[in-house]
This record gives C-alpha cells, structure tokens and sequence, in this order.
C-alpha cells in the first residue's frame, strides 16, 4: 500500500481514537459540564472529518463546517432532518436504517459504505459514530464520516502502478536517507548494464561513478540535501551524464521525489531515469533563440501570443483573436483576456502549469484547457510556450502558440461513447458492462471484508424467434424493435440499475444491492409486463417475447464471468419449456448443463456405435383405414441410461450441430428400410417414408445432391419420401428455403410443412414453397371436440389446404371421437396412438402381414 493510503488510514484511526477519549471523557465531566451541550460542537469542530450530532430518534441536531463542505448542506438545512434520508442513496437506505437503530440502541458503529452529497454525487466514506448520555437521560450520538472515495481509487491505481513499474521501459530507482539502493527495477539495471540483484545494496553514486570506490569527478557532484530540504522538496528535476558497467557514458533525464512514512517524516528517495541520448542527439544542432519561435513554425495557422513578464503585457496575434471570435484590435495587451476566458474547472491547473514553468520545474509549458468564445461557448484549445531566461536563471519572457482542437476532441468524445456504447440503443455495450460488473464484484468483496452483505443479480434476457422478424420484416424493422424494447426494458427497471445491449438481440441487466432474488424477479416481471402491448413494425403489430435467466451473486463467487454464464444457462433453461418466461439459477440448472455436456459426448460415440435404431409410426387413410405411409422417428438405446427420450436429446443435436450427421443417418436408414417394404408388400406402391428434416440440415449447400445419391443408393423412387419440415424451420430462412423446397420438389420428392400453425405467418408462404401436404399440429387436434373454436381452426385449415391443392395429415390423433370428426371434416390421413404407437420394423412387417391377412379375407 502506498505511503498517502497508509498516512490516510492512520489519519482516520487518530480522529476515531480521539472521538473515543472524546465521549469517555463526556462520561466523567460534572452535571453542569454535561447540561452545557452547546459546546460539544465547539470541541467537534476542529476535526479534520465530517461530524454531525443526532438525537435518539435520529434527527440531526448540528453538524460541523467540515459536514457541510463534504455534502453541500448548510446547517439550517441539516438541523432537525433525520441523517438518513438526508445523505443515504436509494439502495444502501436499509443498511443505514438499521447502523442507525444500532447506534441510537447504545452500540457503537463502524462500517464503510456510499452516502449521496447534496447535488447526487455518491462518495464512498468510512463511517464511525459513538452514543453519548448525559446524566439527565438524554442522549445523542457522534457521527464521523471520512470521504475515502480518493483512498479506494489510490488502491487500486497503486496496484496497477506495482505491475507497471516492473514493466516500463523507463528505469525506476528508491534508496534510503544514505543514499543505498532498496529497489530497481529491471528497466533501470539494464539501462546500466547490471542485474536488479547487483544493484541492490550499492550506493546510488554508482550511477555516476561506475562499478568500485571512487570520488564523484568535479563537475557531477550533487548538492547535499538536509533532512529540513527534504522536508520541503516536492519534485527534483534534472538532467546529467550516468556511467554504464562497462564504463561507457550516456545523457539522462532524472526526476526524484521523497519518500515519507505516514507521519511524513523523509525515509528515501524514488527516482527515474531516461536515457535521453536520441533527445540529445536531435537537439545538439538548436540554439535557445530557435527554440523560441518552434512553437509558431510547426503551426502556420495558430494563434501565437508573447508574453513579457517584466511588464506583464501580452501580445496576441490575429490569428488568437480569431479563435476567439474577435478581430484584430478587440483585445488589450492584458494576461486577462486570456486567464478570465479559461473555464472555471481549468483555470487553476493552468495556472499551476505556468507557474510551474516559469520556475523551471517543466521544460515546456503544455495546457489543454477551455477558451471562452465571444458567442459564450468555450473551444478547446491547446497552448504550447518556451520561456526565456536571463542570467539568474529567471523566466522573463514566454512565446507560444495556442491550436483549437475542439472538433478533435468531440471525436474523442464519440469514440470513447462508441467504445462503451451500443450505436443503436445508447445503451451501455458488452465491454462497458462487464467494466460494471466488476465493480459490483469488488464491493461485494471489499464488503465481505467487513462481514457486510452486499447483493446484486444479472438478469440474461433474449428476444424470442428474433431471426423470423428480420427476414420476414427486414433489418431495419428489426432494429427499431430492439429500439422500442431497450426503452421498455429501462422503463421497467429500477433506479440505478444498469441495462446493456450485449449482442444482436441479448440484453443484460444488472441489479445493484438486491436484498434476495425476489427483487430480480419482480424486476423480471416487470420486464414481461412491459411486453404485453404490441409493437407496430411498419403498419404489422408484432407481440414480442423474451426469455430470461436469472443469476444472484453468492459469497463464494470467484469470477464474475460465472454469473453471465450461470444467468445464460437458466435463460436457455427457459427456452427449452416456452418463451415469456423467466428463471432463477440454482444447482438443478447447473447439473442439468453438466448432464448435457456428458449427454452431448455420448451422442457423439452412438453416432458410431450402433446405439441409435429407428421406430415406424403408420399414418392411415381416412377414408378406408389403410396404411399410407410412415413416420421415422429415432431413438437412443444408451447403454448405461437405458432409453433416452428424443425431447432430451434433438434438441441438443441441433444445438450442437450433430443434427447433421444424425439426420444423414436417417435418411439412409428410413430410404432403405422402405425400399425393401415397398419391394416386398405391393399395397405400399403409393406408400411414402416421412423424415423430418431440421433446419441446420436445409442450409447444407449439398442438401439436395445428397438425397438424389441416398435414393439412388437405396433403390428408392423420390416420390416414397416425403420430407417434413417444421413450419418455424421453413420461416428462419425463407429465401433460402423456398429455393431448397423447389429443387427437392423438382427431384420428385414430396415436402410436407410439419406443425402446421405454429408459426408467424403460414398463409403468406404456402403457395410459394410448393410444398405437397401440410400436417396439423397436434395441440389443434388435442382440443378437437372440445367446446371451443378448435373444430373450425382445423376446418378452416383444410380448406385451404384443399383449395391449394394439399393433402392434410393430423397429427396427435388419440381418440375415437377425434378421427370421427377429422373424417367428417374430410381430412386425407391420421397419425397417433389411436391407429398405431411407433413401431420396430420386425412389428411393421408384422403389421402388413397381417393387413394381406384382412385383405385376403374380404375377397375370399
């Protein structure tokens, strides 16, 4: 930790410890010494810290000038107002609620935490407060507050300054009050010619010695500095000639500061060292009248100003005056009409850089500042000068330029919001939220610390079936939904939480100081609540769907990147059972991801181990109960696990792309099996073998070529295979996919549009995709019968389809009752458990066996 970190701490533990002896002694003092209670805030005011005085119901009874500074309230706007609801933010209002009630309850108090100044600026500051009674009974209690936001960020710059230094080119040297070396750092011992390790206990004179005992040569010796000087010295600049190990010489440009210890007494010296032989080199040939007037060459269109300090007048050029918006002879030869232009939050760094100069503590004076234009807005410039010196070293003269890089800088600006911001919602990007994320990671930690608890969640949201609304409505229709819903989500959320556009159509939300997870989950509910009114895209209302997982931080939690995985894997847990709906992480979750991995490896060994075998479920005609056709559907014989249910495991094919593989297995399987029953049972002439076909399989370039070559393998003609595709497959790509549909329609393969009348909009799409049936989703067939609209649904789909020329399969078909109305709504064939459940083949040729009994039997 640095020496300002600890002298800080040690400060702060000095007003705490003082604050104690403090009340101890409030405790001995006499009655009248205790009834006097208006001068406890005259003994409270000569600390360095914020103090206020409350009662026992928690009012402020006054506070100290060093409270007002810190917050920005008055005393008469503190007094009376109860010290909670006067500094604490939203979000830590239940913590100090409760600090309170422990410290009016008689317990002392020390705790960190964030508090909000009167303008809104959130401060972290450490917190210690003591109750004091009085003899009459009545009491109040102390509070300290010290603003430690300074101190957090100086940790952390100093860890990274520990990393740097071992790291940077320029060589970095600390030795003791005698002058011997405690560190180097490896730029440092290089520059030199040695190892840190040589160096190490040696007295800085090496430098300018070179390796042994000796006597500085006349001409390098140092001024002996006094500990007094050390006291007072801030930085020591200089430039001179160093000796290398093997005794050569080189330039360098040194700079010291002092060391102290927390009572800032000297304890040593850190300085830097820059070979500075290439500046020398390019310097070597400029007189110190060139050096003048380099500023006004490099920039032929800068304004250039010369300032004679003897006299204090300043001659601007015309090019200065234009800047500025003024002409020529507007402008005095005063330093005013420059110094009272600079923007107030400048203005004392610019003087302190000018000061600074001219004593000679910089070689050039450097000032990116704001000017003030005559119209009143301010232009950033940059001023650039040199100082000429007389024969006592004293600045009498400076020359420079200024250059206006106002426009430079506002493409700064944009590049840092495109850096950090989404381009189309404004909202914060991926790498400006996991910045976020840390953040809140390290103050659960720093909380941890303290055996605080410190909550926050993040919610993964996904937008629903996204891909459909592009291609069917266009990209930029796309974008203004994601638009309109960055502003729903924001109108849902809560004050300070933080809601980022993280790719395409995923959003992460962070949640700050949650108390549980239910205050993710109302957020959540919110969220799907916001969702409930369409959104107008180009005249066409579109109900958006989300889902979202949800992961709360716990105290184990070592990377935050585990908890955007842990909320990604509950939002796909949501997926997989319905969009519209949210999820909270828990170890279920996490076992079942585990689970998938490890189901997701033994798929791919029984891709090539014979585990995988096929069942043939029959669809029937209508109209006189014979077989039509059949259904392929895959199974899993695991050999640990048993039967894997297909709904566990095709979807995670199609995850992980071994749908393909898989799906080319199939075909070759289904194809030959039904060559051979069409070849052995003439009644299957007209039959077809039905395999569905995933979405990732019709992107495959050489889809149609492979099937030509299948069927040709299998001896099968094309019209005996019918090929079903999901209707929200059909839609991921319909340009695409009416291409692949045609060429398969060409090759005299049948195209059947699976689940039909599940997707955005069938109607639009089916006389382009000239698909040969449509199949009838079965949760239409589920409620068939039932009291409801679901009778003329699936009438009105069959006429369509009748109308267009399609043959209509039902799905799902289980009673007695629902083939019944399916005949009478003259649908063409079934499929269910009510004619057959999926069949092995031996049962299917079993089957049809029977079927040549039956058919025998009535001719006879």
């Amino acid at each position: 930790m640095s020496s300002v970190v600890v002298f800080a701490a040690m400060a702060f533990t000095a007003t705490a410890a003082w604050a104690i002896i403090l009340s101890v002694r409030y405790r001995r003092l006499d009655k009248r010494l205790e009834l006097r209670r208006e001068h406890i805030g005259e003994l409270l005011e000569g600390s360095a810290d914020a103090v206020v005085l409350i009662d026992r119901e928690g009012l402020v009874k006054w506070g100290s000038d060093a409270f007002s500074e810190l917050f920005g309230y008055s005393r008469s706007e503190i007094e009376g107002v109860h010290i909670d609801e006067l500094i604490t933010p939203p979000r830590e209002m239940t913590e100090a609620r409760a600090a309170t009630a422990r410290l009016i309850s008689g317990e002392a108090v020390r705790m960190e935490s964030m508090r909000r100044r009167k303008d809104g600026v959130l401060l972290s500051v450490f917190i210690i407060s003591s109750p004091i009674t009085f003899s009459d009974g009545d009491a109040v209690a102390f509070v300290i507050y010290r603003d430690i936001t300074r101190q957090l960020r100086m940790e952390t710059a100093f860890l990274r300054l520990e990393k740097a230094v071992e790291t940077m080119q320029i060589g970095v040297t600390v030795t003791d009050l005698d002058g011997r070396i405690v560190y180097c750092n490896p730029a440092d011992a290089a520059m030199h010619g040695y190892s840190s390790d040589e160096l190490i206990g040696q007295h800085a004179r090496i430098f300018a010695l070179g390796p042994g005992e000796g006597v500085v040569p006349k001409g390098r010796r140092g001024t002996g500095m006094t500990v007094n000087e050390l006291h007072g010295m801030s930085t020591w600049r200089r430039e001179g000639v160093n000796i290398r190990k093997d005794g050569s010489e080189f330039p360098v440009h040194l700079m010291s500061d002092v060391v102290t210890d927390p009572d800032g007494n000297p304890i040593g010296m850190v300085t830097t060292c820059e070979d500075i032989t290439v500046r020398r080199l390019a310097e070597q040939d400029l007189q110190e009248s060139e050096a003048r007037y380099a500023l006004a060459i490099q920039g032929g269109n800068d304004g250039l100003w010369d300032w004679n300090l003897e006299t204090d007048k300043v001659h601007y050029s015309q090019d200065w005056a234009r800047y500025l918006g003024y002409g020529p002879y507007d402008l005095s030869d005063s330093p005013d009409e420059w110094l009272t232009r600079i923007h107030e939050e400048d203005i004392e760094r610019v003087k302190e850089e000018l000061a600074l100069h001219r004593r000679g503590g910089s070689p050039r004076f450097h000032s990116e500042h704001r000017l003030r234009h005559k119209d009143g807005s301010y232009r950033w410039i940059v001023a650039r000068g040199i100082a000429e010196r007389d024969e006592r070293d004293r600045a009498v003269r400076m020359v420079g330029s200024i250059t206006d890089f106002t426009e430079r800088k506002s493409v700064e600006a944009q590049l840092t919001k495109d850096a950090l911001y989404d381009s189309l919602t404004g909202l914060p990007n991926r790498a400006f939220f996991m910045e976020l994320l840390d953040r809140s990671f390290n103050l659960m930690k720093r909380r941890a610390k303290h055996t605080d608890t410190y909550q926050f969640a993040i919610l993964f949201v996904d937008l629903d079936r996204f891909k459909v609304i592009n291609d069917t409505l266009g990209h930029a229709a796309g974008d203004e939904l994601l638009v309109e819903l960055s502003k729903r989500f924001l109108a849902a959320v809560r004050p300070g939480d933080v809601v980022a556009r993280i790719g395409g159509d995923e959003f992460c939300i962070l949640l700050d100081g949650i108390k549980d997870s239910r205050d993710s989950t109302r957020v959540s509910e919110r969220i799907l609540d916001a969702l409930r009114d369409p959104v107008d895209l180009e005249g066409r209302e579109i109900f958006p769907a989300v889902s979202i997982g949800i992961a709360v931080s716990e105290p184990g939690l070592t990377d935050p990147d585990q908890l955007i995985r842990n909320a990604d894997a509950a939002m796909y847990r949501v997926k997989e059972s319905g969009s519209g709906r949210y999820e909270v992480f828990d170890r279920r979750i996490h076992e079942r991801a585990v689970m998938l991995l490890k189901v997701e490896a033994d798929l791919k060994t029984a891709l090539h181990s014979n585990q995988l075998r096929l069942d043939y479920q029959p669809i029937v005609s209508l109209s006189d109960g014979r077989i039509r056709g059949f259904e392929a559907l895959i199974r899993w014989d695991h050999p640990e696990q048993g039967l894997v249910s297909p709904e566990l495991f095709v979807p995670l094919a199609e995850e992980t792309g071994l749908i393909v593989p898989m799906g080319w297995w199939v075909i070759r399987e289904a194809t030959s099996q039904m060559a051979e029953w069409v070849s052995r049972f003439p009644e299957l002439a007209d039959a077809s073998m039905n395999v569905n076909l995933a979405h990732k399989q019709i992107q495959q370039p050489d889809l149609v070529d492979r099937i030509t070559s299948t069927l040709r393998d299998a001896g099968l003609d094309p019209e005996r295979l019918t090929l079903e595709i999901s209707e929200v497959a059909l839609l991921e790509d319909p340009a695409h996919n009416v291409r692949v549909v045609h060429r398969l329609r060409d090759l005299g393969v049948e195209v059947e549009i699976d689940d039909f009348g599940t997707g955005y909009s069938s109607l639009s799409y089916l006389s382009d995709f000239r698909v040969s049936s449509v199949k009838i989703d079965r949760t239409f067939i589920d409620k068939l019968g039932v009291k409801g609209t679901e009778s003329a649904v699936v009438e009105a789909v069959i006429t369509l389809a009748r109308g267009l020329g399609l043959r209509v399969c039902a799905e799902g078909v289980e009673t007695d009752e629902q083939s019944t109305l399916l005949k009478e709504l003259q649908c063409d064939q079934g499929q269910g458990f009510f004619y057959s459940h999926p069949l092995s083949a031996e049962k299917v040729v079993a089957l049809l066996e029977a079927q040549d009994v039956e058919i025998e039997r009535a001719s006879g």
